[in-house]
C-alpha cells in the first residue's frame, strides 16, 4: 500500500500560497465559501459510508446525484467525499464537464482558482437524502479512482458540510456518515461518545508577510493539537494528508521518506487531547506562520491531520457548541459501490438502445456497437471492475463486430483475454490492433492531417472501407500487450522482433523483452531494454528499477541490485511482488543472516508499508526463524489497510503472502478465495495463490496459478520471471 502525501485535493482552508499584494476589500475566497442559496434537510440522514481506492481507502465518500430522478427515469450516481472543516467544496474537472457547468477561473493572490455553481444536488439516494440548491464548487484536475484493478474516472466531488451549515458524524465503525440540522449536533456527538475537543473558526482575511499582502480563506474547523510533540493549531484534513510546517521542530530520529522535494516523517499527533496514533506527516514550507493576532492573541502555526489518522475515529461535529466528538472505530465498514455503478451503465446503455423516441431512419442505421459506443465501454469497465469478466468480454466482442475498423476495440478485447488467462485470443485480438494502429501512424503528422481531410468527407457509410483508418493515440500500447500475450506462450522470437520493430514506442514493449532476455541469460543484451523502459516512462518507473534489481542481480552484482531494487520499493512500498524480488534475490547474495538483518532495518525505517513486511517474511520462511514476534508487530498493519481497502488485490495479495510465509496456509487460501472471486484479473492475486500452492505441495495448481499470473502481468518483471513455472500450467494455445 503506498503511503504518499495527499495532495491530490486543494487544502485552500490551511495553505498559504505564494504571496502577491492585492488591493481587494472583500476577500475573494468568499466566491468559494459563500453559502447555497437553501439546503433541504428532514431530521438526521444516514447515508452508506462508501469503500474506494482515493486517500488509501480513508476518504469517507457517500453518493451524490445531480438531477432529482425516479425510478421510472434513473440518473447516474457519483461519489461525494464528506469533508468537514475543508474549507471550500470541490468538484473534479471531468465530473464538471459531464455536468455541462460553465467554469470559470478566478483570481486570488496571483493565482488562478476554478469555479463552477450547480443548481442542485442530493447527497445520498432514495429517501435518504440531503438537497442543497445553488452551490458553489472548486474545480480541480483530481485523480480517478479505481476497484477491483480497473480505472473507473474522475467523476467526483467534496463538500463540506460546515459551510452548509450542517452537523454531521463519520462512523467507520457503522459505515456511516450522517448529515443532520445544526441543532441536532449535540445528538451526533452524544452518540460518538468518546472525547471531545473544542474547535474555532479562524477568518486570516488579508495578511502580510514583510511588505506583501494576500487574502488567506476562512478555516471552518481550527483545534489545538500536536504534531510530533510539538504544539500546533490543527485542521483535520477528511480528504487529505497529514501536514506539518517545516518550521515547526520535529524529532530528528523519526523516520523519513524523502522524494524529490517531498518530505514525510512518521510522527504521532493529536487533536485536543485524543492521540491520534503515528502516521507519514508531509513536512513543507506551504505551511507557515499566518499570524499574528488571528485568534486568542497569538500567531497560528498550522498543520493538518489527514484521512488515515482520522478514519482510525468515529467522528462527530457540532456547529453550535463548536465542538467534536472522537471515539476510537472498533470496525471498518465501508459499502460496495460497484453493484450501483454497474446498475447506473446498465440501465444507460440500455436507455441507449431502447430510446423513448423512434430513431431516425439515418441513426437506426448505425450499428447499435457504434451508435452506443460509449455506454457500451462503460459497462465493460464496470463489469471487469466488479469481476465479472465474462460480460466485459461479452462487450468487447460485440463492439468489435460492430466497428471492426477500431484498434481501441481489439486492443481491449486483446486485454480481457490475457486477464482471463487466454493468451492465444488475446494474440488475435492484439495483432489486429497493432495493425490497424501502425497502418494509421506510420504517417507523419502533415499526411495524418491529409488523410484525415478526405476521411472527413467521405459519405458515412463508405468510411468503414476507407484505407487506412484514422486511429486513436491510445493504441500506442497495443504492441506492449501483444508481447505479453507471445511471452505468456513463450514464442519470445515474437516478442523479440516487435520490440526490433517498435522498441522505441512506449515503455511496456520493452519491460516485456527485457523480462524474455532475463529468462534467457543474455544479461549484457538485458541492459538495453531495461534502460529503454527508464527512458521512456514519463515518471520514476518502478518497473524498470525492479528489472534492472533482478538483471544486476543476476550478474552478481549485489550493490547496483539492491540499489534499483530499494528505490523501485520507496517508490511503491505497496507492491509485494518487487518486496519478494528483493528478499528472494538478497537471500541468494548475503546469506540468511545478514539478508534478514537488512529486511527488518527497512521495515523498520517505513512503518506502516506493506511491502517490506512481506519481505521480511518472506526471508523468515526461507531462513526456516521463529515469525511470532513478526506476526504480532504486522498483523495489525495488514489488518488496519484491509479494512479500508478490501477490494484492493495488491493489498490481498500482500496479506496472503505474508499469512503463507508465516504458516497460516488456512488462512491464506481463505482469502485469496474470496479476493480472486472478486477481482480475478488481478496478476497479484494469481501469483501469491502459485506461491501458496508451491508451500502447500500442490504443484499442478501452482503452475496454473503462476501461468494466470503471467498472463495477466507480463508487462511487470515480478509476474514475467515466473513464465517458466507457468509453462506448466496449460495455458490455452
Amino acid at each position: 500500500m503506498r503511503t504518499p502525501l495527499l495532495r491530490s485535493l486543494p487544502a485552500v482552508a490551511v495553505v498559504a500560497a505564494a504571496l502577491v499584494s492585492l488591493p481587494a476589500t472583500a476577500n475573494p475566497w468568499q466566491k468559494f465559501q459563500a453559502p447555497p442559496d437553501a439546503v433541504e434537510i428532514d431530521g438526521a440522514v444516514e447515508l452508506e459510508l462508501l469503500g474506494n481506492s482515493l486517500g488509501n481507502g480513508a476518504v469517507p465518500f457517500v453518493w451524490s446525484t445531480y438531477a432529482e430522478g425516479t425510478d421510472d427515469a434513473p440518473v447516474d450516481h457519483h461519489l461525494m467525499a464528506v469533508a468537514p472543516g475543508q474549507g471550500v467544496h470541490v468538484m473534479s474537472r471531468s465530473l464538471a464537464e459531464g455536468l455541462g457547468l460553465k467554469v470559470k477561473s478566478h483570481k486570488i493572490s496571483g493565482q488562478s482558482f476554478d469555479h463552477a455553481r450547480v443548481d442542485q444536488v442530493w447527497i445520498g439516494e432514495g429517501d435518504a437524502r440531503v438537497r442543497v440548491e445553488g452551490l458553489d464548487f472548486m474545480v480541480v484536475d483530481a485523480p480517478s479512482w479505481q476497484l477491483g484493478n480497473i480505472e473507473l474516472g474522475a467523476d467526483w466531488a467534496l463538500i463540506d458540510p460546515v459551510l452548509l451549515d450542517l452537523s454531521w458524524a463519520i462512523l467507520p465503525s457503522q459505515g456511516k456518515v450522517v448529515l443532520a440540522p445544526a441543532d441536532q449536533g449535540a445528538q451526533l456527538t452524544a452518540r460518538v461518545g468518546g472525547s471531545a475537543v473544542s474547535y474555532t473558526r479562524v477568518s486570516p482575511g488579508k495578511v502580510q508577510y514583510g511588505k506583501r499582502k494576500s487574502w488567506l480563506a476562512d478555516m471552518p474547523v481550527v483545534a489545538k493539537g500536536s504534531i510530533g510533540g510539538q504544539s500546533v493549531d490543527v485542521v483535520p484534513s477528511f480528504a487529505g494528508g497529514s501536514i506539518v510546517s517545516n518550521q515547526v521542530e520535529l524529532p530528528a530520529d523519526a523516520p523519513t521518506l524523502q522524494r524529490g522535494d517531498q518530505r514525510q516523517s512518521w510522527l504521532d499527533s493529536t487533536i485536543g487531547d485524543v492521540d491520534l496514533g503515528p502516521w507519514w506527516v508531509g513536512v513543507t514550507s506551504d505551511l507557515r506562520i499566518v499570524g499574528p493576532d488571528l485568534y486568542d492573541g497569538g500567531p497560528v502555526t498550522l498543520g493538518s491531520v489527514g484521512a488515515w489518522q482520522l478514519s482510525r475515529f468515529d467522528v462527530a461535529g457540532d456547529p453550535v457548541s463548536s465542538s467534536l466528538a472522537l471515539a476510537p472505530a472498533s470496525d471498518q465498514q465501508r459499502g460496495d459501490p460497484r453493484p450501483t455503478l454497474l446498475a447506473d451503465k446498465e440501465a444507460a446503455l440500455d436507455k441507449c438502445l431502447n430510446p423513448e423516441e423512434p430513431l431516425s431512419e439515418e441513426d437506426a442505421a448505425v450499428p447499435a456497437g457504434k451508435r452506443c459506443e460509449g455506454p457500451y465501454t462503460e459497462v465493460a469497465a464496470a463489469r471487469a471492475a466488479s469481476g465479472d469478466l465474462d460480460g466485459a468480454l461479452e462487450v468487447w466482442q460485440a463492439l468489435v463486430e460492430a466497428d471492426a475498423t477500431s484498434c481501441a476495440n481489439y486492443k481491449e478485447l486483446g486485454r480481457v483475454y490475457l486477464r482471463r488467462g487466454e493468451p492465444g485470443a488475446a494474440i488475435t485480438a492484439l495483432s489486429r490492433s497493432s495493425e490497424l494502429f501502425h497502418a494509421w501512424w506510420q504517417y507523419d503528422a502533415w499526411d495524418r492531417a491529409d488523410l484525415q481531410k478526405k476521411f472527413d468527407k467521405t459519405p458515412e457509410e463508405e468510411q468503414d472501407a476507407f484505407t487506412p483508418h484514422p486511429q486513436p493515440a491510445s493504441c500506442v500500447d497495443a504492441d506492449a500487450l501483444l508481447a505479453s500475450a507471445y511471452f505468456a506462450r513463450g514464442d519470445m522470437d515474437a516478442v523479440k522482433k516487435l520490440y526490433d520493430d517498435y522498441l522505441d514506442m512506449e515503455p511496456g514493449l520493452a519491460s516485456v523483452y527485457g523480462s524474455a532476455l532475463i529468462l534467457a541469460d543474455d544479461v549484457e543484451a538485458a541492459h538495453g531494454p531495461w534502460r529503454m523502459v527508464d527512458h521512456l516512462s514519463l515518471d520514476p518507473s518502478v518497473v524498470a528499477k525492479a528489472g534492472l534489481g533482478r538483471l544486476f542481480a543476476q550478474q552478481r552484482d549485489w550493490r547496483s541490485a539492491d540499489i534499483n531494487y530499494r528505490r523501485a520499493m520507496t517508490l511503491d512500498l505497496g507492491d509485494g511482488t518487487i518486496a519478494t524480488m528483493w528478499a528472494e534475490d538478497m537471500f541468494a547474495a548475503l546469506g540468511p543472516s545478514e539478508a534478514l538483518q537488512q529486511a527488518r532495518e527497512f521495515a523498520a525505517a517505513h512503518p506502516a508499508a506493506l511491502g517490506p513486511l512481506v519481505a521480511v517474511a518472506r526471508l523468515e520462511r526461507l531462513a526456516g526463524t521463529p515469525v511470532a514476534s513478526l506476526v504480532k508487530r504486522a498483523d495489525p498493519v495488514f489488518e488496519e489497510a484491509v479494512a479500508r481497502l478490501p477490494h484492493n488485490p495488491i493489498v490481498m495479495a500482500d496479506w496472503a503472502r505474508f499469512l503463507t510465509d508465516t504458516g497460516r496456509t488456512d488462512r491464506a487460501a481463505a482469502v485469496l478465495d474470496a479476493a480472486l472471486e472478486d477481482v480475478p484479473q488481478s496478476a497479484a492475486l494469481w501469483l501469491a495463490r502459485a506461491e501458496l500452492a508451491e508451500v502447500t505441495g500442490d504443484t499442478g495448481a501452482a503452475g496454473r496459478a503462476y501461468a494466470r499470473a503471467v498472463s495477466a502481468g507480463a508487462l511487470h518483471p515480478g509476474y514475467a520471471i515466473h513464465q517458466p513455472e507457468a509453462r506448466t500450467g496449460a495455458l490455452p494455445q
